[in-house]
Protein backbone atom coordinates (compact mmCIF):
# COMPACT_ATOMS: atom_id res chain seq x y z
CA UNK A 1 0.00 0.00 0.00
CA UNK A 2 1.16 3.67 -0.55
CA UNK A 3 -0.03 7.19 0.02
CA UNK A 4 -0.52 10.08 -2.48
CA UNK A 5 -0.49 13.66 -1.55
CA UNK A 6 -3.36 15.00 -3.67
CA UNK A 7 -6.08 13.94 -1.32
CA UNK A 8 -6.07 13.88 2.43
CA UNK A 9 -6.54 10.77 4.72
CA UNK A 10 -7.74 8.02 4.59
CA UNK A 11 -8.74 9.02 0.67
CA UNK A 12 -5.40 8.48 -0.68
CA UNK A 13 -4.58 5.12 0.21
CA UNK A 14 -3.63 2.96 -2.87
CA UNK A 15 -2.37 -0.48 -3.84
CA UNK A 16 -1.91 -2.43 -7.39
CA UNK A 17 -2.31 -5.53 -8.48
CA UNK A 18 1.51 -6.40 -8.16
CA UNK A 19 1.66 -4.96 -4.61
CA UNK A 20 -2.16 -7.57 -3.67
CA UNK A 21 -0.53 -10.31 -5.66
CA UNK A 22 3.02 -10.03 -3.56
CA UNK A 23 1.26 -9.95 -0.10
CA UNK A 24 -1.16 -13.00 -1.05
CA UNK A 25 2.11 -15.21 -2.42
CA UNK A 26 3.93 -14.37 0.70
CA UNK A 27 1.14 -14.95 2.74
CA UNK A 28 0.48 -18.38 1.14
CA UNK A 29 -2.85 -17.30 -0.44
CA UNK A 30 -3.43 -19.65 -3.47
CA UNK A 31 -6.51 -20.25 -3.87
CA UNK A 32 -9.85 -18.39 -3.52
CA UNK A 33 -13.62 -19.65 -2.83
CA UNK A 34 -15.25 -16.08 -3.95
CA UNK A 35 -18.80 -16.16 -5.05
CA UNK A 36 -19.56 -13.30 -7.14
CA UNK A 37 -22.98 -11.58 -6.83
CA UNK A 38 -25.44 -13.32 -9.24
CA UNK A 39 -25.62 -11.56 -12.35
CA UNK A 40 -28.85 -10.98 -15.07
CA UNK A 41 -28.85 -9.35 -18.58
CA UNK A 42 -29.84 -5.58 -18.46
CA UNK A 43 -34.08 -5.66 -18.75
CA UNK A 44 -34.71 -1.29 -19.23
CA UNK A 45 -38.06 -0.76 -18.02
CA UNK A 46 -39.93 2.53 -17.72
CA UNK A 47 -37.73 4.50 -15.47
CA UNK A 48 -39.24 4.60 -11.96
CA UNK A 49 -36.13 6.18 -10.63
CA UNK A 50 -34.33 8.76 -12.57
CA UNK A 51 -33.17 10.95 -9.79
CA UNK A 52 -31.40 9.15 -6.80
CA UNK A 53 -29.88 11.10 -2.94
CA UNK A 54 -27.64 9.19 -0.41
CA UNK A 55 -27.30 11.15 2.68
CA UNK A 56 -23.55 10.10 3.32
CA UNK A 57 -22.45 12.25 6.16
CA UNK A 58 -21.97 15.96 4.77
CA UNK A 59 -22.67 17.41 1.73
CA UNK A 60 -18.91 17.02 0.79
CA UNK A 61 -20.13 13.43 0.33
CA UNK A 62 -23.64 13.01 -0.38
CA UNK A 63 -24.25 11.07 -4.12
CA UNK A 64 -26.67 11.89 -6.16
CA UNK A 65 -27.13 9.83 -9.35
CA UNK A 66 -29.26 10.52 -13.14
CA UNK A 67 -30.31 7.43 -14.77
CA UNK A 68 -29.53 7.60 -18.39
CA UNK A 69 -31.79 5.52 -20.18
CA UNK A 70 -29.58 5.29 -23.32
CA UNK A 71 -26.74 3.42 -21.65
CA UNK A 72 -29.10 2.41 -19.09
CA UNK A 73 -26.99 3.47 -16.00
CA UNK A 74 -26.71 6.03 -13.73
CA UNK A 75 -24.53 9.04 -13.57
CA UNK A 76 -22.86 9.59 -10.32
CA UNK A 77 -22.36 13.37 -8.55
CA UNK A 78 -20.71 13.42 -5.51
CA UNK A 79 -21.26 16.64 -3.57
CA UNK A 80 -23.20 18.45 -6.10
CA UNK A 81 -20.00 17.73 -8.91
CA UNK A 82 -20.24 15.18 -11.35
CA UNK A 83 -18.02 12.41 -9.71
CA UNK A 84 -15.38 11.55 -12.87
CA UNK A 85 -12.41 8.98 -13.55
CA UNK A 86 -9.22 10.59 -12.81
CA UNK A 87 -7.87 8.86 -15.79
CA UNK A 88 -10.65 9.11 -18.57
CA UNK A 89 -12.24 12.22 -17.09
CA UNK A 90 -15.53 10.62 -17.80
CA UNK A 91 -18.35 10.93 -15.46
CA UNK A 92 -18.58 7.70 -13.98
CA UNK A 93 -22.01 5.64 -14.63
CA UNK A 94 -22.27 2.04 -13.05
CA UNK A 95 -25.00 -0.55 -13.95
CA UNK A 96 -26.02 -0.73 -10.52
CA UNK A 97 -26.62 1.93 -7.61
CA UNK A 98 -26.97 -0.81 -3.80
CA UNK A 99 -27.68 0.94 -0.97
CA UNK A 100 -26.77 -1.56 2.17
CA UNK A 101 -28.84 -0.46 5.39
CA UNK A 102 -26.02 -1.30 8.27
CA UNK A 103 -26.80 -0.04 11.92
CA UNK A 104 -23.30 1.71 13.13
CA UNK A 105 -21.03 3.66 15.44
CA UNK A 106 -18.78 6.34 15.84
CA UNK A 107 -15.47 5.26 16.87
CA UNK A 108 -13.27 8.64 16.89
CA UNK A 109 -14.22 10.33 13.85
CA UNK A 110 -15.08 7.53 11.82
CA UNK A 111 -18.63 5.51 11.32
CA UNK A 112 -18.08 1.78 12.13
CA UNK A 113 -21.32 -0.13 10.73
CA UNK A 114 -22.19 -3.71 11.20
CA UNK A 115 -21.00 -5.64 8.60
CA UNK A 116 -22.66 -8.65 9.42
CA UNK A 117 -25.98 -10.06 10.35
CA UNK A 118 -29.10 -8.51 8.12
CA UNK A 119 -30.60 -5.12 7.21
CA UNK A 120 -31.93 -4.06 4.75
CA UNK A 121 -31.18 -3.12 0.99
CA UNK A 122 -32.31 -0.69 -1.71
CA UNK A 123 -31.12 -1.41 -5.32
CA UNK A 124 -31.39 0.52 -8.52
CA UNK A 125 -30.92 -0.63 -11.95
CA UNK A 126 -32.94 -0.56 -15.30
CA UNK A 127 -34.82 2.22 -14.06
CA UNK A 128 -35.97 1.26 -11.26
CA UNK A 129 -35.96 0.67 -7.65
CA UNK A 130 -35.94 -3.03 -5.61
CA UNK A 131 -36.22 -3.78 -2.27
CA UNK A 132 -34.92 -6.29 -0.11
CA UNK A 133 -32.63 -7.99 2.42
CA UNK A 134 -28.86 -8.34 2.78
CA UNK A 135 -27.03 -11.36 4.81
CA UNK A 136 -23.24 -12.39 5.85
CA UNK A 137 -22.73 -14.52 8.30
CA UNK A 138 -19.14 -13.23 9.30
CA UNK A 139 -16.73 -11.53 7.48
CA UNK A 140 -15.25 -13.92 5.74
CA UNK A 141 -18.86 -14.76 3.85
CA UNK A 142 -19.94 -13.15 0.90
CA UNK A 143 -22.81 -11.13 1.34
CA UNK A 144 -26.52 -12.58 0.03
CA UNK A 145 -28.95 -11.25 -1.19
CA UNK A 146 -32.96 -11.60 -1.14
CA UNK A 147 -35.69 -10.12 -2.66
CA UNK A 148 -38.69 -8.67 -1.40
CA UNK A 149 -40.28 -12.32 -2.04
CA UNK A 150 -37.05 -14.22 -0.65
CA UNK A 151 -35.69 -15.05 -4.26
CA UNK A 152 -31.94 -14.26 -5.07
CA UNK A 153 -31.52 -10.88 -6.69
CA UNK A 154 -29.68 -10.74 -9.48
CA UNK A 155 -27.52 -7.42 -10.50
CA UNK A 156 -27.48 -6.36 -13.94
CA UNK A 157 -24.01 -6.96 -15.88
CA UNK A 158 -21.44 -4.33 -15.15
CA UNK A 159 -20.08 -1.74 -12.54
CA UNK A 160 -22.01 -1.86 -8.92
CA UNK A 161 -21.39 0.53 -6.57
CA UNK A 162 -22.28 0.07 -2.99
CA UNK A 163 -23.04 2.82 -0.59
CA UNK A 164 -24.08 2.06 3.24
CA UNK A 165 -26.33 3.73 5.07
CA UNK A 166 -27.86 3.83 8.75
CA UNK A 167 -30.98 4.09 8.34
CA UNK A 168 -33.50 3.49 5.49
CA UNK A 169 -34.61 7.27 5.12
CA UNK A 170 -31.27 8.17 3.63
CA UNK A 171 -32.12 7.30 0.15
CA UNK A 172 -34.57 8.67 -2.13
CA UNK A 173 -35.34 8.74 -5.26
CA UNK A 174 -38.36 10.49 -7.87
CA UNK A 175 -39.10 9.02 -11.02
Amino acid sequence: FFRTDDRESPHNLYTTFAGLDKVNSDKGYTSSTYKAWERKEDIPQTALAKSIDIIISSSFYNVHYDYDTATNSYLRSEGGSRHLDEKSGQQLAPKNVLVMVMSNRISGQYNVYTTTGSGAFVSFQDGVVSEGTWSRNSAKEQYTFKDKYGFDFLFNRGQTWVSIIDTRSDVSFVP
